[in-house]
């Protein structure tokens, strides 16, 4: 339905309430689609994919969820560093 270019933040630090903003951004487009097309299209799945991955990163690389704490996990080599009930906690963000 449309094109949305994210302009760049003129810092590379961002706070947990600005990634919310991003997020919410993100998924504006999908919202409108369903609102003023009553249907949904594939055309949100980029979208959804950004929505997903900022979400992820707060939660397991940048520290920003109140149930896990002040951790940050990285995920290199596909090797899965913590426990499978940090899996299932990060699972339900």
């Amino acid at each position: 339905m449309g094109y949305a270019q994210y302009l760049p933040n003129e810092s590379s630090l961002e706070t947990k309430e600005e990634l919310y903003d991003r997020i919410t951004c993100i998924l504006g487009g999908r919202c409108s689609e369903e609102l003023f097309n009553g249907k949904i299209t594939t055309g949100a799945y980029d979208d959804l994919q950004k929505a997903y991955e900022i979400a992820y990163n707060m939660v397991t690389k940048f520290g920003m969820s109140e149930k896990i704490g002040f951790l940050g996990f990285n995920d290199e080599d596909y090797v899965k560093k913590y426990s499978d009930l940090t899996a299932k906690v990060t699972e339900k963000y």
